[in-house]
Order: C-alpha cells, then sequence, then structure tokens
C-alpha cells in the first residue's frame, strides 16, 4: 500500500499544525479576523447561513485575541495528536467536529448555496475535504498503520468532482470573463515570477471559444468518473485530478493567499492532491472490478443481476464448477470477486468454488 490509513493522518496532522499556526498570524489575534476573514463570508449567502456566520463574527469581534488563540490552539492540538500515533483516533474524532463548524461559520459551507463559489474559488471548501479525508482515515484498529484509506473515499471523491461540475455550469461560472476572473483575483498575492503567467492565463482564457466552460464542467464530470473506469484510465482521471488541484492552488487561490497574513488554511489545492493519493491507494489496495463500483453506487440489487447475468446458461458445459462459462475465463473470474456475487444470485450453488 503506497498510501495507508496512517500516512494519510500524518498528512493532515502536518495540514493541521500549518492551520494552526496560520491561525496565530498577528493580524489574525486582532478585529481584522472578525471583519475581514469571518464576516464576508456571510455576504450572498442564504438567510440562516448569513445570521449564523454574522453572529458568530460579532461575538469573536469582542475578544479577538481570546478566540484566535483559542482556535489556533486547538488545531495545533489536533495537529500534534494526529502526528503521534497513540493520540491519533482520538485527534481525528476531534478534528472533525472542528472541520465541520469550520466548515459552517468560517466558509459558509464553503460558498455553495450562495451560488458565488466555483473550483476556482475554493469550493466546496477545505473543511469539508478535511472531514472526507479524515474519515478515510479512521482506523479500524490500533493507528491504521497497515490498512489501507475506506473505500468509502472513492464516492467521496465522485461525489465532490460531480458538485464541482455541477458549481461549474451555474450561471455567472462558465463564461469566459468569469473564468479569467478566477486568474486576475489571484494576481497580487502571487510572487513576481508566476504573476505574468497567470496574467496570461486569464488573458487565453478570456479570448477562448465560448464553449471552454462548458468543457471545463465535462472534464470534472470525467475526473469524478474516476473510480468507475478501467485500471489505466482510473489513475490517468485520478492524476488529472491532482494536477488540477495543483493548478488551482498556485493559479486561482495564490498558495491559499498565505503571503497576505489574513489565510487560515492553504485552501483546497494541497487537499485534493492528497484526496486523489487516498483514493488511488483505495482502489489499488483491494479489488476494485466495475461490479464492486457499481454496487458502491446502487447498492446490492445491481450486483445481484450482473451476478446472475455471469450465471447465464447453466448447462452449457462450462469449465469446473463454473457451468457455461469456459475455463480459460475462470482464472479472471477468480481474481475478479466474481464467484461470490454468483452465489447469492444463483441458489444452490454454494459448491461453487
Amino acid at each position: 500500500m503506497w498510501i495507508t490509513k496512517r500516512r494519510l493522518q500524518l498528512a493532515l496532522g502536518v495540514l493541521w499544525v500549518l492551520d494552526g499556526a496560520l491561525q496565530l498570524q498577528p493580524a489574525l489575534l486582532t478585529p481584522a479576523f472578525a471583519g475581514q476573514v469571518i464576516r464576508p463570508v456571510a455576504s450572498g449567502q442564504p438567510a440562516p447561513v448569513a445570521w449564523i456566520v454574522s453572529a458568530s463574527a460579532s461575538v469573536i469581534a469582542r475578544e479577538p485575541l481570546v478566540f484566535g488563540l483559542l482556535f489556533g490552539l486547538v488545531q495545533l492540538a489536533i495537529g500534534i495528536g494526529l502526528l503521534f500515533g497513540r493520540s491519533a483516533r482520538l485527534a481525528l474524532a476531534a478534528s472533525i467536529p472542528w472541520a465541520l463548524g469550520v466548515w459552517v461559520v468560517g466558509e459558509g459551507l464553503g460558498g455553495i448555496l450562495g451560488g458565488g463559489s466555483d473550483v476556482f474559488s475554493g469550493a466546496p471548501g477545505a473543511a469539508l475535504l478535511y472531514v472526507a479525508v479524515g474519515l478515510a482515515a479512521w482506523p479500524r484498529r490500533g493507528n491504521g498503520e497497515d490498512e489501507s484509506p475506506a473505500r468509502r473515499l472513492a464516492l467521496a471523491w465522485s461525489l465532490i468532482w460531480l458538485a464541482l461540475a455541477t458549481l461549474q455550469l451555474l450561471p455567472g461560472h462558465s463564461s469566459n470573463r468569469a473564468l479569467a476572473a478566477g486568474f486576475r483575483g489571484a494576481r497580487p498575492d502571487l510572487p513576481g515570477l508566476l504573476a505574468p503567467l497567470d496574467a496570461g492565463l486569464a488573458d487565453a482564457t478570456a479570448h477562448a471559444g465560448s464553449g471552454l466552460g462548458p468543457a471545463l464542467a465535462a472534464a470534472l464530470v470525467c475526473i469524478a468518473a474516476a473510480p468507475f473506469l478501467l485500471r489505466a484510465a482510473q489513475s490517468l482521471a485520478l492524476a488529472a485530478g491532482a494536477l488540477f488541484g495543483l493548478a488551482i492552488w498556485v493559479f486561482t487561490e495564490a498558495f491559499g493567499g498565505i503571503a497576505t497574513g489574513l489565510a487560515t488554511d492553504p485552501n483546497t489545492g494541497p487537499l485534493l492532491v492528497l484526496l486523489a493519493a487516498g483514493t488511488w491507494s483505495a482502489m489499488r489496495s483491494t479489488h476494485w472490478p466495475a461490479v464492486r463500483s457499481t454496487r458502491l453506487l446502487v447498492g446490492r440489487p445491481a450486483g445481484l443481476v450482473l451476478g446472475r447475468l455471469a450465471a447465464v446458461d447453466h448447462s452449457a458445459p462450462g469449465g469446473d464448477g463454473h457451468p457455461g462459462i469456459a475455463r480459460s475465463a475462470q482464472p479472471h473470474i477468480a481474481r475478479s470477486g466474481w464467484p461470490a456475487i454468483a452465489r447469492r444470485a444463483r441458489p444452490g450453488a454454494e459448491r461453487v468454488a
């Protein structure tokens, strides 16, 4: 296994420590934290979300030093706990509700309900990705040193990228002008060497053909389909997702705005790369035939139907223990897990090897 649950925990630990260190920046221990970081999140949100964010900003503004220190120390504690095996499970348990709280208060549900967020601006929210990776890193026993990431991470991968594709098709996000604005918004925070390249990307996007937005959405759907493709295509789609995450982290998220002094996390780019690595390892460490991918989405009935298809024509001569299936195909069937499905689909076949 290339990426185990323990290694996911270590990667999350490093990111949580970074978040805690960023939270302790001098500017975030002043009223600027509430006024320039939290309160603007309420803009354009549905009334309930806007009220939660605004009320939280008002409370933080009363004691910015206390709340800033509290938030920073909690995140440092989570990160350090994840770095040590004995405390990793407890740190994970603390990280998930904390990240959900940050996603609501600090990110306004990633801006999804407000319609003003897309893949270039950090949707669906870094905190939500912390939750997805954290759940995949939860160990069944010990600290997960010899366990692969949970296979449900593949489903999380697909849902996240489908959500990003949907956001990209919303009005105001699919036009070339909107795509170019994503690059231009990051330019002031980029180092000098990257700023001209970012400007070139923005100009090329603005003058590209009118189908660029839908084409980008289609590409995101292809990335979302990674768990349900053939092995080679899976790797290509996951690699494309990781490279895309890295690209937006540089050219539209400006490394999470770390250089501004007001960043509270490195944004979604590094987490998308980590998510790709974890998903790849989860699928490589277990048999991942198409039938299992199908059952992951639509449940046991689809698997039973496919099992019946594999067991058709029982009377025809075949190989040992597999009527109707040629001997040459039996090794592949045994490797792909079809016998177990065929047994469930075909009563009286308990003796099938």
